[in-house]
């Protein structure tokens, strides 16, 4: 892309055809590759799918999740204003809500910042393993840091809890593989009033 936008630079070429290759480069790059894995979900939401499939599950995975909060917002905005055109019965946020799930791989502060905006219930814990820009083998310490300062239900409901219900996976077994291979819960200490 910057290489593209350089050579128009130099060339000072018609702003037209600089307008087209430009585009056509930003088609092709990395900004327009985080979009397109979104792309089917805002389709299968605007087009009514999950009306037709309400036991359809869409999870999301290796994709950040600050964008959500502005993109739903967006849609459920355009939802309102092309209602009578469109085969869906229900906001985009709403099957969001209902139908969806986002496998944040390697949960940043910032997503967690934006819990309540993005729905707790939407947002499940994935650490991108054993690709290198995962957090292995620092997850435990990545979890704390991401994690430590937010209520132990919102956590669990996080790190297992939203998964295993919008999967239908069975709590009880995977409870008890936790309990045999799974971390220590760590409770804060509660502040002390040293005054």
């Amino acid at each position: 892309f910057h290489r593209v936008r350089k050579q128009i630079e130099q060339e000072k070429g018609d702003l037209n055809e600089a307008a087209i290759r430009l585009s056509s480069e930003f088609n092709k790059g990395q900004i327009f590759a985080s979009v397109k894995p979104r792309r089917a979900m805002w389709q299968l939401m605007m087009g009514g799918v999950f009306d037709r499939f309400p036991k359809l599950r869409l999870v999301l995975s290796e994709i950040y999740g600050d964008w959500m909060p502005r993109t739903f917002k967006f849609l459920d905005e355009q939802f309102e204003a092309h209602r009578g055109k469109l085969p869906a019965r229900h906001k985009p946020s709403e099957y969001w809500q209902s139908n969806c799930i986002n496998g944040l791989s390697f949960i940043r502060r910032c997503e967690v910042a934006m819990r309540h905006e993005i729905g707790v219930e939407t947002m499940a814990f994935g650490r991108d393993y054993p690709h290198g820009e995962g957090t292995w083998p620092n997850t435990t310490l990545w979890l704390r840091d991401a994690l430590g300062a937010i209520p132990e239900t919102e956590v669990r409901a996080i790190l297992s809890g939203n998964a295993i219900r919008i999967l239908g996976l069975d709590q009880a077994k995977l409870d008890s593989i936790a309990a045999r291979i799974g971390l220590p819960v760590r409770v804060p200490p509660p502040k002390s009033n040293s005054n």
